[in-house]
């Protein structure tokens, strides 16, 4: 079997009420399971719903052992860890995958602050799980059953990684938080022109821009399923977005389709965003890319098998 559950689909808050219940309100959290492998993409707030199902139905079939996968370490994709009731579970076995960071920090360290008396009543060293950490940069991890894990660098403020999973021949393929690669030049110039700039170095950004987002492309060819982080319009993007590390509903569309991707799950989703705008948001999108690719907006509670 190889799956994929959606336990969380929100950006930036959680936004819990009664104008989010079809999309659902927590911060991002996917789960994937091939063969016994059971894997989890961020510790949003939907981390502590999929971990009460992991209690209920698989830790009495005797369940041990979880892979996580962090994207990045803000706050909406790790705040969760806390409430995930496996790492209280003496016996379990729970390895995290993470990049790299800036200065020597590490997600470790970050989740021991988090874990901190000053934030909340449990220290992370006195949580009963057996939880090993491990830093990884652009690289194929394998595990049992022949289930790979390939990672893949986003655009976005702090570190960030993509996620593509393949297993038995499907793939299913994780972008959170990234940005278009742009010609870091343009914005701040007249006419379009970067008349005050070396005009060498702007060509040179542009193709580094080009190139960038070309193996973004690659990391999703022919895919089944692509869940992308499309939390703008694209009109919001281009007008006060730019450079906030997010993708617009067009480019994840444009960029899946060039990629030959199966099905699109749009996530990541505005906290402001209503049920109603998602739904009006998807239909229009529906009949702009619908016969190029199955694209949908991300529903909470939606899983998928391949």
């Amino acid at each position: 079997m190889f799956s994929i559950t959606i336990w969380g689909t929100r950006g930036s808050i959680a936004c819990p009420g009664q104008y989010t219940n079809e999309f659902g309100g927590n911060t991002t959290c996917l789960e994937v399971r091939a063969d016994g492998n059971v894997c989890c993409v961020d510790f949003g707030t939907g981390v502590r719903p999929f971990g009460e199902y992991l209690e209920e139905h698989d830790l009495p079939a005797g369940l041990t052992h979880i892979n996580f996968f962090i994207t990045h370490t803000h706050w909406d994709h790790i705040i969760g860890f806390p409430m995930f009731k496996p790492v209280f579970i003496k016996g379990m076995k729970i390895d995290i995958y993470s990049t790299y960071m800036p200065n020597g920090k590490s997600l470790k360290g970050l989740l021991r602050n988090e874990l901190s008396y000053e934030y909340w009543p449990v220290n992370l060293r006195e949580l009963n799980a057996d939880i090993r950490f491990h830093q990884v940069r652009e690289e194929t991890l394998r595990f049992p059953g022949g289930l790979r894990v390939i990672t893949h660098y986003l655009n976005h403020p702090a570190p960030d990684l993509g996620y593509r999973f393949e297993y038995g021949g499907k793939s299913i393929v994780v972008i959170h938080d990234s940005e278009p690669f742009f010609n870091q030049f343009l914005p701040f110039s007249k006419g379009g022109r970067a008349s005050f700039f070396d005009i060498d170095a702007s060509r040179e950004a542009a193709k580094a821009a080009e190139e960038g987002n070309a193996k973004i492309i690659s990391f999703m060819k022919a895919a089944d399923i692509v869940v992308y982080d499309a939390q703008y319009t694209e009109e919001e993007y281009k007008t006060e977005k730019l450079n906030w590390g997010h993708s617009s509903y067009q480019c994840a569309a444009q960029n899946s389709i060039a990629a030959g991707v199966k099905h699109l799950l749009l996530n990541h989703h505005d906290p402001s965003r209503s049920d109603s705008e998602l739904l009006a948001y998807e239909k229009k999108l529906k009949k702009e890319y619908g016969s190029q690719i199955n694209i949908d907006m991300a529903r909470e509670g939606a899983s998928f098998n391949l």
